[in-house]
This record gives structure tokens, sequence and C-alpha cells, in this order.
């Protein structure tokens, strides 16, 4: 339910996606990840700036996976 509502307010925003910036110490043929986590206001889902006061972390729990 959740997640069709925001799809929809996705689809009508601008651009969605994980942008990585690759330079200095980061190495492209090396697979790396983003911390993503959700931000008090309305962007939503982040991993471009610091992780301060706002955000919170999420996570699945493996069970969650197993029970689909």
């Amino acid at each position: 339910e959740n997640l069709e509502a925001y799809s929809e307010k996705a689809k009508s925003g601008e651009d969605i996606g994980n942008w990585h910036v690759y330079g200095g110490d980061r190495d492209p043929s090396v697979p790396q990840g983003r911390l993503l986590f959700l931000g008090s206001d309305c962007c939503g889902l982040n991993g471009g700036i610091s992780l301060e006061f706002y955000g919170r972390f999420v996570g699945v729990a493996p069970e969650a996976h197993a029970l689909r």
C-alpha cells in the first residue's frame, strides 16, 4: 500500500535514482554500495549528504525474505 503510493508520487516527480560519484579513492571496477537512509522531509530515501540528525536506518530481516 505504501509502496504503491510512493511509486505513483515518484513517477510524477523529476528524477529517481542512485547516483554514485566515482572519483578520488573509489575504484569503479570494485563493487561498492552506498548507505541509503530515510530523511524526515520531502527528500525521502537519501544517500548523498551527511547522515546527521534526521535520518533513520531501514533494514529487512532475512526471515522476512524467507516468508515471501
